[in-house]
């Protein structure tokens, strides 16, 4: 609950600020970022799966001084070091900066 709180909080201090600029980057963009991060903390990567993960909770919580923000969480199935699958959740917050066109991530979790 305080989750959400603080998302609709900062969506609503986010859009009222900053230039009129939209975010470049497309849902599939952000997904496909979130994903790699999250593969990039697995033992094995190559045997990641990401249920539903067109049903992943994207958020985009808006744009300000020239830097879109997102939230994202869902789940991902692989396989551990001893070849069982095992699913964990992940969530974050990515950051796109439109100067540098670089990427952030904070809040970075997987349970």
């Amino acid at each position: 609950m305080k989750r959400i709180l603080l998302i609709g909080l900062l969506g609503v201090i986010l859009t009222g600020c900053g230039k009129d600029n939209t975010c470049p980057d497309t849902e599939k963009s952000v997904r496909k970022q979130a994903l790699d991060k999250v593969k990039s903390t697995l033992q094995l990567p190559s045997t990641a799966t990401f249920p539903n993960s067109d049903k992943n909770g994207l958020i985009e919580i808006g744009e300000k001084d020239g830097i879109c923000h997102y939230y994202i969480e869902g789940d991902v199935d692989a396989e551990n070091s001893f070849g069982g699958i095992v699913r964990s959740h992940f969530s974050m917050n990515l950051e796109y900066n439109m100067s540098t066109e670089k990427w952030n991530f904070e809040n970075f979790e997987l349970k």
